[in-house]
Order: C-alpha cells, then structure tokens, then sequence
C-alpha cells in the first residue's frame, strides 16, 4: 500500500462512519482493504446490511 491509497481509504471510511454508502460493493480487494482499513483504524465493522456473512 501507498499513502495514496490510505488517505484514501480514510476518506471513504470517515464518510461510511457518517452514513454514506460504501461505493466499491462489487469489488471485492476493495472491500478487503477498506474492511480491514474499518476495523483497525476505526475500530467498527461494516454495517450489517453490507456484510456477507456472520464474521465478515
């Protein structure tokens, strides 16, 4: 990773934890980073109707 790429993130997670929609639902190395990015920085999970599965 770049820095780039987690400003980046950082940006897309700040808006998520407002209530904006994540963008990148069908792509799937997108969602690992930004799912990870979630859970480490901000500590939180992607909101429920956007998982797939129980521990995603």
């Amino acid at each position: 990773l770049n820095m780039h790429e987690i400003a980046v993130t950082s940006g897309f997670a700040a808006a998520y934890r407002l209530g904006a929609e994540y963008p990148f639902a069908g792509d799937e190395a997108c969602a690992r980073l930004f799912r990870l990015y979630l859970a480490l920085s901000h500590g939180a999970r992607m909101r429920k109707e956007d998982r797939k599965g129980v521990l995603a």
